[in-house]
């Protein structure tokens, strides 16, 4: 089944958005459904700076992995004399 997922890094913010698509299921055999179907969305704030051109996403077995870097740019050691 293909995934209908899209990424988008801005302001520190990672928001994830995608679909899950309507189950073919027997409703007469369930009493309840636990996974959703539909449109979803969620969106993590970063406190750290994050390096966007790093960020990389892998979709394999069914699992998401993102891997977000932190940035090394604007951190730096201030001698001290």
């Amino acid at each position: 089944m293909p995934i209908d997922v899209t990424l988008e890094f801005a302001d520190s913010v990672l928001t994830l958005r995608g679909a899950r698509p309507p189950q073919a299921c027997n409703p007469e055999r369930y009493h309840q459904l636990e996974r959703g179907q539909g449109q979803f969305a969620r969106s993590l704030r970063f406190s750290s700076a994050v390096s966007a051109e790093g960020i990389t996403a892998e979709f394999n077995d069914g699992v998401l992995l993102v891997t977000v870097p932190k940035s090394t740019s604007g951190r730096r050691l201030i001698d001290v004399s």
